[in-house]
């Protein structure tokens, strides 16, 4: 079972088992708020309901069978999907000694009852030869950090989900200008060749400091609701973007199912070498806003990734 089924997770906080049930000396304390979960009672006999074994599988890293779970078995993360109590756990091998030597990967169970467990014997998600080696070995893969709601709907720790994302990002090669503005495009033979930037203080101060030329095969606005680029491309060249009336259009006012379609259909090359992500691509495109909702979000910047990397490789 692949991790596309990854599921949202509400916090678990150990592998042992519980039950809602009252306790017997449950008339001794006092009554909970509303806001609280349980309370908890361990049932005897059960735990722990998930160990460490010793199963193995093909590791694409060390090119041989590991016993992938033979050391731990910790963090892990569940809810209830079709029916069923589904956990995805961390395990680590025993390949070293020490922390961060050796590989985290994440395992998959569900279970009828929360007690019996049902595992897979190769883990969903794990460190492969790909571009991310260097960054995933030997640490792997770590904590799953997913919840869902009710409805579906999938819930991140935002610090931590933003700020791995800007770290897997640096140490995939991307440099990031901090308090750096656009002022302009490079526009070239009818197609977008770069930026114009400066400080921002520079520009908040008024003070007479030339810009700099940043020259890029691609470029992509994801400047928010504004779309500052897009703008400013068609209001000073003269030229028509790839949306119903030609330039930008404007976000609609908040709609997030809609929104959350939108913004990724909407993700795209608008002028030969702009490309539009994120709520600038609502706004070009003249969809709704979505509220403060990101899968969209972190769809279309896939998107429009994939859509750059295939270009560039033609």
């Amino acid at each position: 079972m692949k991790l596309k089924l990854i599921m949202g997770l509400i916090g678990v906080l150990s592998l042992s088992s519980f039950s809602t049930l009252p306790s017997s000396d449950d008339t001794d304390k006092k009554p909970q708020e509303s806001w609280v979960i349980g309370p908890f009672l361990r049932p005897e006999g059960v735990n722990p309901v998930l160990v460490p074994q010793p199963t193995s599988f093909h590791c694409p890293m060390r090119k041989e069978q590991v016993k992938w779970e033979e050391s731990d078995v910790f963090n892990p993360a569940a809810t209830v999907k079709d029916g069923k109590i589904v956990v995805l756990y961390r395990a680590e091998d025993n390949s070293a000694q020490g922390i961060g030597k050796r590989t985290s990967r994440i395992g998959y169970a569900e279970s009828a009852d929360g007690v019996t467990m049902k595992r897979l014997d190769s883990p969903v998600l794990f460190p492969g030869g790909d571009e991310f080696e260097s960054i995933e070995c030997p640490g792997g893969c770590e904590d799953p950090r997913v919840a869902m709601t009710e409805d579906g709907l999938y819930v991140m720790d935002s610090v931590e989900s933003t700020s791995a994302l800007l770290y897997q990002a640096v140490h995939a090669g991307a440099t990031i200008f901090n308090c750096y503005s656009v002022e302009d495009v490079i526009f070239k033979n009818n197609t977008v060749n770069g930026v114009v930037v400066n400080w921002t203080p520079v520009l908040r101060e008024g003070m007479h400091v030339d810009p700099l030329n940043i020259l890029a095969k691609i470029v992509v606005d994801g400047t928010g609701h504004d779309s500052e680029i897009a703008a400013t491309v068609a209001r000073k060249n003269g030229i028509r973007l790839a949306t119903e009336t030609g330039g930008v259009i404007g976000e609609r006012s908040l709609d997030v199912v809609a929104g959350e379609n939108e913004v990724v259909n909407g993700t795209k090359e608008i002028y030969p070498g702009l490309y539009v992500c994120g709520m600038a691509a609502s706004a070009v495109s003249g969809t709704p806003r979505m509220g403060p909702i990101f899968g969209g979000m972190l769809m279309s910047g896939k998107k429009v990734a994939d859509e750059i990397i295939a270009k560039l490789k033609k």
